[in-house]
């Protein structure tokens, strides 16, 4: 009986001390696996996070570029036209070729695409925008006219307004334009912006919104 009890208690402390070993080489192995993990997530993190800052950086520098403003105003002081940098205009409105050349009219141009603003001051000869319209007489426009436009002017300056879709050919080169007619406190203005480019010119249709004209 004696023997068989040791051999029983040799056995079991056998057992116990295989289980703690094994216990311990476990206890290493999850050890060294969760370090490695550890250090390849921060690696990971850290590569994700310096390319997502990289392409935040190259967004933001690219929004940062198109915000940037370029500014005209006409000899008179009482308008500007505020254009972002998506292009570089030229002005233009004292070129001779320039319908616009007096205190009150503005033009740039890039390319074949020009925008154009004249100014006409209150008086009698009109009260709202389709009055105005009808004053300058832009009959040689009319068989140009493809569509009222419906698009809104959102500037808070504007109180009235009309737009018009024009569109002509030269060649095989298509001509697109919109023209504005508008209200403001300080006058009438009638406004375009043409060109081949309609990428261009769908970039700039809304210039009119980023205006602003002193009182």
């Amino acid at each position: 009986m004696k023997k068989f009890k040791l051999f029983m208690v040799g056995t079991m402390c056998a057992l116990a001390l295989s289980g703690c070993s094994d216990n311990k080489s476990d206890q290493v192995d999850t050890i060294t696996t969760t370090e490695i993990t550890e250090v390849t997530t921060e690696a990971t993190t850290e590569q994700s996070t310096e390319v997502t800052t990289e392409a935040t950086t190259e967004a933001t520098s690219e929004e940062e570029a198109n915000s940037e403003m370029a500014s005209y105003s006409n000899s008179g002081g009482t308008y500007t036209l505020n254009v972002d940098s998506y292009v570089e205009f030229i002005e233009t409105t004292t070129d001779p070729t320039s319908g616009v050349n007096n205190e009150d009219g503005l033009e740039v141009n890039y390319g074949d695409t020009y925008i154009t603003i004249q100014r006409f001051p209150n008086n009698m000869f009109f009260s709202d925008v389709e009055g105005f319209r009808d004053y300058l007489g832009d009959e040689n426009i009319l068989p140009y006219i493809v569509a009222e436009d419906t698009e809104v002017i959102q500037n808070a300056d504007v109180i009235e307004w009309k737009n018009q879709v024009i569109e002509m050919k030269s060649g095989n080169t298509v001509f697109v334009g919109y023209l504005y007619y508008f209200k403001t406190e300080n006058g009438f203005y009638k406004a375009s912006i043409s060109g081949s480019d309609l990428e261009l010119l769908e970039h700039y249709k809304n210039f009119v919104d980023d205006m602003t004209f002193n009182k």
